[in-house]
């Protein structure tokens, strides 16, 4: 049985389930990307506010990150076992540890101009990557909420949905950046703080497009682990 089982698995299927993936990976880098093309127009001291946040955002976030992905692979595990029930509590862990992490995380606003000023930051370059991180720490429960539902899709085998929930929340990164940035619309010119809130907002949207096709069969049938 093993062995028809690697024959059905070829080099077309792991594509067929990888490519998704990928751009969902660099879909969210672009988001980073999109925010500095536009607070590049306000100048340099700015841009180099926002790079050094990001860094700063992505120290913060990788551990909770590298631990949700933990997450996805003993989904997928409980699934290729047949164990639909495991597989759901496995995801439920998954939340769990995304809100968790995400109160940690968001704890650390007071922190933000300290920790700004240990990535190296000095002056105006401070003031500007402080405003852009505390939004972006306080935004971390929707960062890790989105990969605990990834890996609820992508345990399953549905790498497509996540890929999908992704470009959506770029769209609007990209279409809310100049509101917040340079105060189109009537509203205030934010700079590079509204950069990090129109991230928040895309983030907010991308976390809804993965919830709602989840609640039926995730959220709405909660059970614990099983044991043998």
């Amino acid at each position: 049985m093993e062995a028809r089982l690697r024959e059905n698995i070829g080099h077309g299927e792991v594509f067929r389930l990888a490519w998704p993936i990928m751009i969902s990976m660099l879909s969210y880098t672009a988001m980073t990307v999109a925010d500095s093309i536009f607070v590049a127009q306000l100048g340099t001291a700015q841009l180099a506010a926002l790079g050094l946040a990001a860094t700063g955002v992505h120290l913060l976030n990788a551990f909770p990150v590298g631990l949700l992905g933990g997450a996805r692979v003993q989904i997928a595990q409980a699934f290729g076992a047949g164990d639909t029930a495991r597989a759901r509590a496995l995801a439920w862990q998954g939340v769990y540890i995304a809100l968790g992490f995400g109160v940690i995380v968001a704890a650390l606003v007071p922190f933000a101009g300290i920790f700004t000023v240990l990535l190296g930051a000095g002056g105006e370059l401070a003031a500007h990557g402080t405003a852009y991180l505390r939004v972006r720490i306080l935004s971390a429960p929707l960062v890790f909420g989105m990969f605990a539902l990834q890996a609820w899709y992508q345990g399953r085998g549905d790498t497509r949905t996540p890929m999908v929930a992704v470009v959506i929340a770029n769209a609007v990164n990209i279409g809310l950046d100049p509101f917040f940035i340079f105060g189109w619309g009537g509203l205030p010119e934010l700079g590079v703080q509204g950069a990090a809130i129109a991230t928040g907002i895309a983030l907010i949207v991308q976390n809804l497009v993965l919830f709602a096709p989840a609640a039926r069969e995730f959220l709405a049938h909660r059970v614990g682990v099983r044991r043998d």
